[in-house]
């Protein structure tokens, strides 16, 4: 077992990343929602949170830049996440049937988890109404030496639409609760639960997270304070998109010599 010390960084990096969850419907029941619309996590977007850990009312920032790089793991190319200022690392991406995670790298040196054979974090989409859970096992690396591992699990449910503010100004939401539990070896279950807010084309905008009492760590909230996201340099209707459309000025343009630098 690690240092006491490092649970915080591993418990951190659980929150943000899994706090896509499960509850009761805040809009009607049957409404789909492309979730890869609402988790953009390869466009190479820069963002900064401010969190709140409401206990002693203190003040943190956090900065997550997605699509860093690519990163081969066990033969998948996956994308790379940094969080907190380069201090930890997620790798995983957008595949056939949803978000993957495969591997988180703490700041402790040589210190990583793996996800077995991955955790599904959520689908491509997401029916109101209609809970989704994924499991897999988890195993805690350090210096190559496996000193944890148990089962985890990850259960969502969309709730709807909702209009939220934080520093960065205001969204419209897709807004989900849900539950993450993970069982270390010898120990009561972890757990936590929470809402996060999700803004289409952009990601994650508010999390508000509390953890269970074995978890030990006080209930905080993670709002966007600013952020950097890549313009689409063919989204030449500037609709968010590249699509026919775009195609479509593209062709008629195609061939002129008389554009202004």
């Amino acid at each position: 077992m690690g240092d006491k010390r490092h649970l915080s960084y591993r418990k951190l990096l659980v929150f943000v990343f899994f706090f896509i969850f499960i509850g009761l419907p805040i809009s009607s029941f049957g409404e789909t929602y492309n979730l890869k619309e609402y988790f953009p996590v390869e466009q190479g977007e820069f963002l900064n949170y401010k969190v709140t850990v409401l206990e002693n009312d203190v003040d943190i920032d956090v900065e997550s830049q997605y699509g860093d790089s690519k990163v081969v793991i066990n033969g998948v190319e996956c994308t790379k996440c940094v969080t907190r200022g380069g201090e930890m690392y997620e790798y995983g991406g957008w595949y056939e049937d949803g978000l993957r995670l495969y591997k988180s790298k703490y700041p402790v040196e040589d210190e990583y988890r793996i996800y077995e054979p991955y955790i599904l974090i959520c689908p491509l989409t997401l029916e109101t109404g209609k809970p989704f859970t994924s499991e897999c096992i988890y195993k805690i690396y350090e210096s190559g030496v496996i000193t944890e591992q148990g089962p985890l699990k990850v259960e969502l449910r969309a709730l709807g639409e909702e209009e939220v503010t934080v520093p960065a100004g205001t969204f419209n939401c897709l807004k989900i609760y849900g539950r993450v539990e993970w069982k270390p070896p010898y120990e009561p279950a972890h757990s936590g639960e929470g809402y996060i807010w999700l803004a289409r084309g952009i990601g994650l905008i508010k999390l508000d997270v509390t953890p269970n009492v074995v978890d030990g760590r006080e209930p905080r909230v993670y709002e966007l304070l600013f952020g950097f996201i890549p313009v689409c340099k063919g989204d030449f209707d500037n609709d968010g998109d590249v699509d026919g459309a775009d195609l479509a000025i593209f062709a008629s343009e195609f061939g002129r010599t008389d554009c202004l630098p």
